[in-house]
């Protein structure tokens, strides 16, 4: 489990995780409420993670509260 949630990261943040080996074995990521400097985490984030090879092993996923669209 990874909980990321409120820390301002942003993009970046999120997808350096999603780009990292070490994250192989991980089910549980909440990247919840994670804006930085008032930009919400966006498609740009949900798409590295989503393509993550690194993070196939995920059976929860939280975005609450950011700007991802449904597309």
């Amino acid at each position: 489990t990874l909980n990321v949630e409120s820390n301002m990261i942003g993009d970046e943040g999120i997808v350096a995780i999603a780009n990292s080996p070490a994250m192989t074995n991980l089910r549980n990521l909440d990247f919840g409420y994670n804006s930085r400097r008032g930009e919400s985490v966006g498609d740009k984030a949900a798409i590295a993670v989503a393509e993550s090879p690194h993070l196939r092993q995920l059976v929860d996923l939280d975005f609450f509260s950011n700007n991802v669209s449904d597309d």
